[in-house]
């Protein structure tokens, strides 16, 4: 997908990149120059970075021990975020539940379609929690994370318990190390 723009630029500024010209002398291509301006400035950008962080000394320790803090923060989020998920597939039940997440987590759209707002309890859950679920939000990311969880681990225990699919772990389990299916029984 490509980005449509419309850019102004100083007259000057476009008569010195026509003077400059082209490889082949061809006429110049505003789309293609705005391209390479900008493929060129982001490289230049990131060999700066590289380049002021090659000969850094680091302080190690203070930095594990701030990651340490923030570590205990993030796992209070992805806790309460759990904790959120099965709130919210309690609400919903076993009819939304297959629906509301995929593999990048749970869709608040379809979360929001699947609420009935005249439940006091599904529109508390949605005031208390919805932004949470904007993606564009990193901050929200670890309780994102635990709601996804919360959902994709009642789900999995319901296609293991309620109709036999094996979970992942299960099922690898059935293959034994050369490829057997380890849970048919051996003839004697």
């Amino acid at each position: 997908m490509a980005k449509k723009l419309s850019v102004y630029l100083p007259d000057d500024l476009w008569e010195r990149a026509e003077r400059i010209g082209t490889p082949k002398g061809e006429k110049l291509n505003a789309s293609a120059l705005v391209q390479h301006a900008l493929e060129s400035m982001l490289q230049e950008r990131h060999a700066r970075t590289a380049a002021l962080g090659a000969g850094a000394v680091f302080d190690r320790e203070r930095f594990e021990a701030v990651l340490g803090g923030l570590l205990s923060q993030a796992r209070g989020d992805f806790e309460r975020g759990y904790d959120c998920g099965l709130e919210l597939v309690e609400l919903l039940g076993f009819d939304a539940l297959g629906s509301i997440f995929d593999e990048e987590g749970i869709d608040v759209s379809l979360v929001e379609f699947w609420l009935d707002f005249d439940e006091p309890k599904h529109n508390e859950w949605w005031l208390s929690y919805a932004d949470r679920f904007d993606r564009d939000f990193r901050q929200y990311e670890a309780f994102r994370a635990g709601a996804f969880k919360a959902a994709a681990d009642v789900w999995n225990a319901l296609r293991s318990r309620g109709w036999g699919v094996p979970t992942e772990a299960e099922a690898s389990s059935l293959v034994s190390d050369d490829g057997a299916d380890a849970s048919k029984e051996t003839e004697s």
